[in-house]
This record gives C-alpha cells, structure tokens and sequence, in this order.
C-alpha cells in the first residue's frame, strides 16, 4: 500500500478526474490524468464488474496495480503532479504482474 499523501479518495474528485482529465489507453489498462497542484501524484484504481464478476479477481488485480504503482513512487520514476484513475479494461484478468508493470510504464511513460 502507498502512503495515503499519494490516494485520490474523494469520489466527487475521482468523477472529475475521469470527466475532465486527458486519457491515455493501452491494450488492457486506461488513464485518466489531470494536473494538480501538490507537487506529487494521486492515485486511484478502477477495475468494474464487466471487467471481472468475481470481488475476488477485481480486488486481486486492484492490489497488483496499486503494488506496481508503490514501485514507481518510491523508485522516483515517476514525478508528474497530477491525479490519476486506472482503470482495468477487459483482458485484465488473464494478463500477469509484470505484464500489468509493462502496461503502466508505457502509459505513464516511463
């Protein structure tokens, strides 16, 4: 788990994140970025039902995506100030750790 300095919490600001942010799309994970103001970036990870029937397999890929977004913080390779939403697409499931790191590297530019 991240410190909680680096969560996006609110849900009133997660819907403005995903309604007014910029979008970036891979082959199973999407972004939703807006800029902030607070020198470091906020997270939050979004996998829905279409994705995954199972809480179990949601949440499952929720931490892994969270784990992989620790990493970057605490590695510094990753210094945007700005608020991020994750979202999982369909085709998550099957995809493995490292293929989710991969994935959000090449979203996130690194």
């Amino acid at each position: 788990m991240y410190p909680s300095k680096y969560r996006l919490r609110l849900k009133k600001e997660v819907l403005l994140v995903i309604k007014t942010g910029r979008g970036r799309s891979g082959r199973f994970l999407s972004l939703k970025l807006k800029k902030n103001n607070l020198g470091h970036p906020r997270f939050t990870v979004v996998v829905g039902k279409k994705v995954a029937k199972s809480a179990v397999a949601r949440n499952k890929k929720k931490r892994q995506i969270r784990e992989n977004l620790r990493k970057l913080v605490k590695n510094g390779d990753l210094e945007i100030s700005s608020d991020i939403v994750v979202i999982g697409q369909k085709g998550l499931l099957d995809k493995s750790y490292q293929q989710i790191a991969d994935e959000l590297g090449k979203l996130l530019g690194k």
